[in-house]
Formats: structure tokens, sequence, C-alpha cells
């Protein structure tokens, strides 16, 4: 087993699509945990500021486009902002998502031509993010 401190984390803010009915917000987040266990990942808060990590491995940028790729596939979520690769497990929330990587919004047409390149291998997990956060700011590790 790693050390924990050491390992790599990173935050994700979800937004819930609009006119969700109350019970979703919960479905949602049983479908998290639920993809949680099926790729060795530990979270921690809620649907605003989910907190990410593994107990057993360092995550990385492909635990990122996983996570990234599955969420905007959900129809529950319509937009989702991935927080960088940080020394954890995360303690306590992060104070807002100003700082993070990417902002992905789900009607995004760019969302479905990366998807499918990404899914076939075509690029890998750190090219996808670039492509995502655009000329302005990487979205390498912090």
């Amino acid at each position: 087993m790693h050390d924990s401190k050491s390992n790599l984390a990173f935050a994700v803010w979800i937004e819930p699509c609009s006119g969700m009915p109350l019970g979703a917000g919960a479905q949602l987040l049983r479908r998290l945990h639920e993809h949680a266990a099926e790729h060795d990942l530990q979270f921690g808060g809620g649907l605003s500021c989910l907190l990410v990590w593994s107990t057993q491995r360092s995550l990385n940028a492909a635990d990122q486009v996983e996570l990234l790729d599955w969420l905007v596939g959900d129809p529950a979520v319509s937009a989702v902002t991935i927080g960088p690769l940080t020394l954890g497990p995360p303690t306590r929330r992060p104070a807002d998502p100003l700082g993070a990587c990417l902002r992905v919004s789900v009607p995004d047409i760019t969302l479905v031509g990366l998807s499918l390149l990404y899914r076939s291998r075509w690029i890998g997990a750190e090219l996808y993010l670039q492509i995502l956060a655009g000329p302005v700011r990487p979205a390498l590790l912090h």
C-alpha cells in the first residue's frame, strides 16, 4: 500500500441540470459511488464539490479524463469543473473552482469528437485535457 499522503488527488465541481427532480441528485451521487467502486476511487463531499482520491495509488490525468468523460455522459449533469492534481487525500473542500484546470459544459460540441478520439485511444489523457483547456491555461499538473 502507498503512503496516501503522497498520492495525487483532485476535486470536481458538478453542476446538475436545471429543473432536475429532487431525487435525481441522490441518484447521481449513488451512480458516482458505484463508478468509484469500479475504478478504485474514493469520493468525499457532495455534488457541489466532490473530492476524488485513491488509498491504493496516486491519481493521474487519465483518472481525471475517465471521470470527466463519464460525468458528461450522465443525463443529470450540465457542466463539470475539474481541479488540478494535488497531493492528497483531500482533507477539506477547496474554497472554489477558480483555480481549477478546466470547466466543461455538456452541450459543448467539442466533447463529442474529443471523447471519440480518447475512447479509441487516438489521443491520451494529457492531450485531451490540453485541448479542452485551450491555449489560455494549460491543464497540466500543479
